[in-house]
C-alpha cells in the first residue's frame, strides 16, 4: 500500500516539475521553493508524519502552484502582481505542510 502511495506521489511530482521545467525561466525562486516543498512532502511520507489525505492536499497545492506559474509566464512576463500571488500561494502551501507534519 505504501509503495502505491509513493508511486502516485512520484508521478504527481514528476508532472508538477515537468510543467515547472517547461515554464521555467523568470521564476527561479518559485522553482526552488517548489522543489524544497516537494522534498518536505516526500520526507513526511517516509517518516509517516503525513497521512494519505494530507499528502493529497499538499500535492494538489503543488500542482495548483505549477499551473499558476505556467499561466503567469504564458505572456512572457511575470508581473509583480503575479509574483506576489505565487509567493502567497507558496507561503500557504508551506504553512499547510508544516501544520500537517506537526499535528
Amino acid at each position: 500500500m505504501k509503495k502505491n502511495i509513493l508511486a502516485i506521489i512520484s508521478f504527481t511530482l514528476i508532472i508538477c516539475f515537468s510543467v515547472t521545467a517547461f515554464a521555467s525561466g523568470k521564476t527561479p525562486v518559485v522553482n526552488k521553493r517548489q522543489q524544497e516543498q516537494s522534498e518536505r512532502i516526500k520526507q513526511g511520507i517516509r517518516s509517516g508524519e503525513l497521512n494519505r489525505r494530507e499528502t493529497a492536499v499538499a500535492l494538489s497545492n503543488q500542482v495548483k502552484i505549477a499551473r499558476m506559474e505556467k499561466r503567469a509566464k504564458a505572456d512572457g512576463v511575470v508581473t509583480t502582481r503575479e509574483s506576489i500571488k505565487l509567493n502567497r500561494e507558496l507561503n500557504n502551501a508551506s504553512d499547510h505542510i508544516y501544520r500537517a507534519k506537526h499535528d
